[in-house]
């Protein structure tokens, strides 16, 4: 779920769900922080297993290409 606080003058998004690191943005306008947290909370609900970004990080062009 979406938490999104006042922060000065910009509006601050974190999107923390079950399995899955949780991820923050800061906006200007509060509309644009509603707007990427719904983005981030389907893609998250979409990805079939969900995403282990630390592995992600390891590969290499090599490996991608390999594979």
């Amino acid at each position: 779920m979406a938490t999104i606080r006042k922060r000065g003058h910009s509006w601050q998004v974190q999107v923390r769900k079950s399995a899955h690191s949780p991820l923050s943005r800061t906006f200007k306008r509060k509309a644009d922080a509603e707007r990427w947290a719904r983005q981030v909370e389907t893609d998250i609900e979409r990805a079939p297993l969900g995403i282990d970004r630390s592995k992600l990080r390891s590969l290499t062009l090599r490996d991608l290409m390999l594979r």
